[in-house]
């Protein structure tokens, strides 16, 4: 075996399983931040970013209970 085809190899077997924590992250980033920021957590205009246990990275600027005005979150 060519010491390319083993680079691959290793390269393939370490980014597999982070390929795998995508799949379970909600498709939806508000309903992925309730799991971060209940609601109630965040103020009115405050800006928060953290990791989703899934993996990925989630932003969002607080809103009211009131539903024209949630928090918007990418």
């Amino acid at each position: 075996m060519s010491s390319r085809a083993l680079l691959l190899i290793v390269v393939i077997l370490f980014l597999a399983p982070s390929a795998g924590y995508a799949k379970e992250c909600p498709a939806d980033p508000y309903k992925a931040s309730q799991t971060i920021w209940p609601l109630g957590v965040l103020t009115m205009g405050q800006e928060k970013t953290a990791m989703h246990p899934c993996g990925r990275k989630i932003t969002c600027i607080g809103g009211r209970f009131d539903p024209d005005v949630k928090r918007s979150c990418h």
